[in-house]
């Protein structure tokens, strides 16, 4: 049995490197965006829900194949040394790893769901072009800018983690191999862990870079995703729930903002919501006009100061 200094030590060595992320972004003054298209901000703000979809029903599952590639590759590079010196504390501790790794990813295609956002920097007032392509044009796009400090929720009401997402092999490779080099630099404080409660551990985590490495190509997203996962992460504010979305039937799991708000103030939407920025669109202003209604209904203060209309060019299809 372990005690709480030692879980305390491994779980800082584990996700030092994204304390560190998100030290970063409140230093730099940054918050994080939610691109998406304008029908879907407006259920947002009127149904005070924040949705989370299968990771198997994202725009690309190919990131999904990407990232656990990636994983596997980088921890055959930089497992061994480690697991070589945890033999020592745990005999069959790397084949224990192995089938912790099978059993998370089973998870990514069956019960792990998530939300994605982009760093939003203070002098932005127009929005990334790359997210606009997605989501502009003759579909309306916007961008909720969320206060960071309510979006990171995993020992809080939300019960999900926010990750930062790592761009191509050479980037994960190196938060890898750092991650390594801690676990040997602590390997004693796990010595009291049961082989299986430290292998679970670590498969965990190496399931969240599953879930945020893609491609070098789209590093200009900046992309952070909210995780969140039933079977480990329970909370009594995210439900699941039956939805059709774009012809295709698929569970759902929402978080309810106004309940959330009822508990824990910092929740309600005029708390949460930063500023909306709508993409260029054929009808901006008809789009501003909607949005500052529903927050306003959902007494939102100061609407018009919180909405801006991106000066991007984008050719409308």
């Amino acid at each position: 049995m372990t005690d709480g200094g030692q879980i305390n030590v491994i779980f800082d060595v584990l996700r030092r490197d994204i304390a560190n992320r998100k030290s970063e972004l409140k230093e730099n003054n940054q918050k994080l965006a939610h691109y998406t298209t304008a029908e879907t901000a407006l259920k947002i703000i009127e149904s005070r829900t924040i949705r989370f979809r299968n990771a198997t029903l994202m725009n690309d599952f190919q990131e999904i194949k990407f990232g656990r590639d990636a994983v596997r590759a980088s921890y055959e590079k930089f497992g061994g040394g480690f697991t070589a010196k945890a033999e020592q504390l745990f005999e069959g501790i790397t084949e224990e790893i192995n089938k912790q790794i099978e059993l998370v990813e089973s998870f990514i295609r069956s019960d792990t769901y998530l939300t994605s956002l982009s760093v939003y920097d203070p002098d932005d007032f127009s929005g990334k072009l790359s997210m606009w392509r997605a989501y502009g044009g003759p579909i309306a796009g916007v961008a909720i800018v969320f206060n960071t400090d309510v979006v990171d929720g995993e020992d809080g009401p939300l019960q999900s983690r926010l990750q930062p997402v790592r761009y191509g092999q050479e980037e994960l490779d190196k938060a890898l191999e750092g991650l390594f080099r801690s676990l040997l630099d602590n390997v004693e404080s796990i010595k009291d862990f049961s082989r299986e409660a430290f292998a679970c551990f670590l498969a965990l985590e190496l399931q969240m870079l599953m879930l945020s490495t893609k491609n070098r190509d789209f590093l200009e997203e900046r992309e952070w995703r909210v995780i969140h996962n039933p079977l480990n992460n329970f909370s009594d504010f995210i439900r699941s729930k039956p939805v059709s979305i774009n012809g295709i039937p698929q569970i759902v799991y929402e978080a309810n903002l106004e309940e959330y708000s009822e508990h824990f103030h910092e929740f309600s939407l005029e708390n949460l919501i930063h500023k909306i920025i709508i993409g260029p669109c054929r009808y901006p202003d008809q789009v501003r006009a909607a949005l500052e209604l529903a927050l306003e209904q959902a007494k939102v203060l100061n609407v018009r100061d919180r909405i801006i209309v991106s000066s991007t060019p984008l050719r409308q299809g």
